[in-house]
């Protein structure tokens, strides 16, 4: 069993405890990030995760609460963790997990003192030193280095030969560009690029229990707070946003889970995937915007306009123009829709939701909202109630029981505009039948979203549905109140709760509504 797995073994909420905190019922104390009167930091035991709205600092497990609290190294917080949880642990794991820490910890030391070295070499070159600083502001000439056996000490050969940057007694990574990869705050190895027609152009190094490329970033550490993140594929293209922005290369051809998890857990307010335009950039960019959201991040994306390939092309083609474009980030659904100008609507509905589908569903109506709205302007024309396409997504039976809503809350309901009936018609349906399943939720976004539904009539019915399902005991208080603070009507709910009441409750529309669901619910 590992150190952390120990851990584990006490909640959340009473390790925050252990640690002095006091939680009241909800799991919500004041926030130690920022001073506030309410509390506004929330706990999330079953999901092991904390955040505070407040501020918008948040991550998971205690290991990072404490790195964040204490400033620490993830090695110092467990340590810490160990001595302040009162978790009984085994002296022989302590012990094998401080000499883990130990070693890891001298090879970091060692490697900045390897890359300090290929630095001063980097200098000493002139056609490496000419070819960097034609591609990079001069001013970030640190982050590189020239890799070259004959600077390095027996220890420090023998350390990269563990680390696998030998083959064969051969140091593979001779006369690369080298710049330093970051597991937290440490460095742990390099990432190599070589000048000419050589093979592979790019190297990275093998995996190792020092290294592991799924985790590491480079050519800076990933930033424990930050107004703006940029996150790009290459070490050149981080290079040229640094004089702005903080930036990282993931070196991958799209994020790792444990790459976005990580990114989660940082107070970060903004995060900026930087597009290539080639197809595997594309493909990888659409799968790390996936994994950021099934880690509750939104992300924004940046796209190289169409004469270049990504950020660093961008900049060699007009180096006074970077900084505003760096501004030009726009939504998720916005770039989906603008990297796809040729692909059917609908086949490009189904691709999106492909990529949003992990996000929590508040998150995701957003992301739909947004999505329809970018296709609205794609098209310029104007978009009838989708009939053809729901009957698709619902079953025929079901749209053909909204439509009947519909005709009945034509004669009563005073509704500003058709589309408000429509909406009303398919929330009522829901509230009757067997709704929403992910395809049924698909179909009510591209009603609400295509049509520009009024954000009262949604509200009051979403208002109403929820307080019927808390009633029914289908959900806790917690995840009523969750939901009510996702919809941003908290201090109004109560108007809300009455419209929809009066929309699903009123018998001169209750009755034929029931009659018309009555073929499906008789089927339930």
């Amino acid at each position: 069993m590992s150190i952390l797995s120990h851990l584990d073994r006490i909640s959340l909420d009473e390790a925050f405890r252990r640690l002095g905190f006091s939680l009241n019922r909800e799991n919500k104390m004041l926030c130690p990030f920022h001073a506030e009167k309410t509390p506004s930091f929330s706990v999330h035991p079953k999901r092991g995760i904390w955040k505070c709205f407040g501020c918008g600092v948040g991550g998971r497990g205690i290991v990072s609460f404490i790195q964040r609290w204490k400033g620490l190294s993830f090695e110092d917080a467990v340590l810490y963790a160990i001595e302040h949880l009162g978790v009984i642990i085994p002296d022989e794991e302590v012990e094998r997990f401080l000499k883990k820490v130990k070693g890891k910890r001298k090879a970091s030391e060692l490697l900045a003192s390897i890359f300090h070295k290929f630095h001063n070499a980097l200098l000493h070159s002139p056609r490496h030193y000419e070819y960097v600083v034609s591609r990079i502001p001069s001013s970030q000439i640190g982050v590189f280095g020239l890799a070259t056996e004959k600077v390095l000490t027996r220890e420090e050969i023998a350390l990269l030969k563990r680390a696998g940057y030998y083959k064969d007694s051969r140091f593979v990574f001779e006369n690369r560009i080298v710049a330093p990869l970051f597991d937290g705050s440490q460095i742990v190895g390099f990432v190599g690029r070589c000048l000419g027609a050589c093979t592979p152009k790019y190297l990275n190094p093998p995996n190792t229990p020092l290294c592991n490329r799924e985790k590491v970033f480079s050519p800076r550490p990933l930033p424990t707070e930050a107004h703006r993140l940029y996150i790009v594929e290459g070490v050149f293209d981080a290079v040229v946003i640094l004089p702005y922005f903080p930036a990282v290369a993931r070196l991958t051809s799209a994020l790792t889970e444990v790459q976005a998890e990580e990114i989660s857990r940082r107070a970060i307010q903004e995060i900026v995937l930087v597009a290539d335009r080639d197809s595997a950039g594309i493909n990888g960019l659409w799968l790390s915007a996936k994994r950021l959201l099934q880690m509750g991040v939104v992300p924004k994306i940046l796209i190289p306009p169409e004469s270049a390939k990504d950020a660093n092309d961008v900049y060699l083609q007009n180096p006074k123009a970077f900084r505003e474009w760096l501004d030009r980030s726009v939504s998720l659904p916005e770039a989906f829709v603008a990297l796809h100008p040729d692909e059917e609507e609908l086949t490009l509905a189904r691709q999106f939701e492909e990529v949003v589908k992990g996000a929590i569903f508040p998150i995701r109506r957003i992301l739909y909202r947004q999505f329809f709205t970018a296709l609205k302007q794609r098209s310029r024309r104007k978009w009838e109630f989708p009939t053809r396409r729901v009957i698709t997504l619902l079953g025929r039976e079901k749209m053909s029981a909204v439509q009947k809503i519909a005709n009945v809350l034509k004669k009563g309901v005073d509704c500003a505009v058709k589309r408000d009936i429509e909406m009303i018609a398919f929330y009522a349906l829901g509230e009757y039948v067997d709704l929403p399943c992910e395809k049924d939720i698909y179909a009510l976004d591209e009603i609400a979203f295509i049509h520009e539904v009024s954000d009262v009539f949604e509200k009051a019915t979403y208002a109403y549905l929820l307080t019927k399902r808390k009633e029914r005991g289908e959900i806790t208080e917690n995840k009523f109140k969750e939901a009510i603070h996702s919809l941003g009507v908290s201090d109004t709910f109560a108007k809300y709760y009455a419209i929809g009441a009066k929309i699903h409750e009123d018998e001169k529309f209750l009755t034929p509504i029931k009659n018309a669901l009555a073929p499906l619910l008789t089927k339930a």
